[in-house]
């Protein structure tokens, strides 16, 4: 199987416009499985469990709650 590598970027481009133009994402009902990425509500664009690790830092970091991205996070 051959990988379309524009394709590929195109979407990957994409999901990153999605992600950076959000506001704050909230990710509701997802079950988190490693390996698996999980979607914002908000925005559609989605993310790695890494990737959402250090969402929640920052956002934490930056003084928010982040049971309020993800409810339960902290449990």
């Amino acid at each position: 199987m051959k990988i379309d590598g524009k394709a590929l970027l195109a979407e990957i481009r994409a999901n990153r416009a999605k992600l950076k133009g959000c506001p704050c994402h909230r990710f509701v009902d997802q079950k988190a499985n490693l390996g698996k990425k999980v979607t914002c509500n908000e925005c559609g664009g989605s993310m790695c469990l890494t990737e959402l690790s250090g969402y929640m830092a920052g956002f934490e970091a930056a003084g928010g709650n982040a049971n309020d991205v993800w409810p339960g996070w902290n449990k």
